[in-house]
């Protein structure tokens, strides 16, 4: 009858055992996969395309006037857009963004300007005029 005994309370530490077995391992999180939780936040195509478009814009603001309107429009509006995307599905990018934006307004703003400049001297005569000589 003893051996009975013991018998039952080897299965009785046994099946304790399993079971604290099985709670440790449902306490424990999964290891952490690669890719996943370590990496830093995805960068946003848009943010680039933003960055590109501002810094196209500038250039172009100074190079070709005519051109430098549309890309500005266009580098602003992805720039919104951008704002969005990263704040909707935290995504990295948002400094990028910014830049885009500070870069397609101010490439506007001059192209404007300057576009402007040169349709008051055409209108206004002064490109017509000769130039003085001694």
């Amino acid at each position: 009858m003893r051996d009975e005994h013991k018998d039952e309370n080897i299965n009785n530490e046994e099946t304790r055992h399993e079971e604290s077995n099985e709670t440790i391992e449902k306490e424990t999180p999964d290891p952490v996969q690669p890719g996943t939780a370590s990496s830093p936040p995805k960068t946003s195509g848009q943010a680039i395309a933003s960055l590109v478009l501002g810094i196209s814009t500038l250039v172009l603001s100074l190079l070709f006037l005519f051109l430098a309107p549309l890309t500005g429009i266009a580098g602003i509006i992805l720039s919104i857009l951008a704002f969005k995307t990263i704040k909707r599905e935290g995504m990295a990018g948002r400094g990028m963004t910014i830049a885009g934006l500070i870069m397609s307004i101010i490439g506007l703003v001059i192209s404007i300007l300057f576009i402007a400049l040169i349709v008051f001297a055409f209108t206004s005569g002064l490109m017509d005029q000769p130039m003085m000589t001694p």
